[in-house]
């Protein structure tokens, strides 16, 4: 009975995960793994029951929108500055062209870069929107790489430690040390995209171009 509910349970989060957060789209395969390692934990398990946790990440789910996706950190001051929500505007016109899916310790996020050629998921590269209201694209060719990546840094004894403990979970890491990483090309960069944009909507109110 326990592990009919449990399996319930699993497949309404998963559901909710593809509807809500994926937006329907296909679970790319280490994103599957990544997925499977969260829902898999007991709700008191430590930060070193998986690699995942262990580098402080946790991937998106539905009743934990991260406050840098639906800007809820904006107070009443922040929402009545003009200026300010031609930026918030801005930066959600590039989130339209990409699919979060991870929040790291530091409150950044993750996601799949699909820019404006609509980039199939499963060959989207990574990039990261920071607490500074910036957008990077992020090294490695998929989602796991590039959380290692944005974590670890280059402390490559730890690199080593967590691409032998991926591996466990059948995620495997071609390249031999963090720098080995690729740094993945876009056609459009998104902080280009959100520049452009929050100068058009300055524009378009009268203001001068920042």
């Amino acid at each position: 009975m326990i592990d009919q509910q449990f399996d319930k349970a699993h497949a309404t989060r998963t559901a909710n995960f593809l509807q809500m957060v994926l937006k329907n789209q296909p679970m790319p395969d280490d994103l599957q793994k990544l997925w499977n390692m969260q829902i898999s934990r007991a709700p008191d398990a430590d930060f070193s029951v998986d690699p995942l946790a262990a580098v402080g990440a946790k991937i998106i789910e539905p009743e934990n929108i991260p406050c840098l996706l639906n800007h809820s950190y904006l107070n009443e001051t922040d929402r009545a500055d003009r200026e300010l929500m031609m930026n918030i505007e801005a930066i959600d016109e590039v989130f339209k062209l990409a699919t979060f899916v991870v929040e790291l310790e530091d409150d950044h996020i993750l996601g799949y870069w699909h820019d404006t050629e609509n980039t199939p998921i499963n060959q989207a590269p990574i990039i990261k929107f920071d607490n500074e209201g910036q957008f990077s694209v992020c090294q490695g060719n998929n989602l796991t790489e590039a959380i290692l990546a944005e974590t670890i840094g280059y402390q490559e004894d730890k690199f080593s430690e967590f691409k032998a403990w991926l591996a466990k979970y059948q995620i495997d890491i071609a390249a031999a040390s963090i720098a080995d990483l690729p740094e993945r090309q876009v056609a459009t960069q998104p902080g280009l995209i959100h520049g452009n944009c929050y100068r058009a909507k300055r524009v378009a109110a009268g203001l001068e171009p920042s």
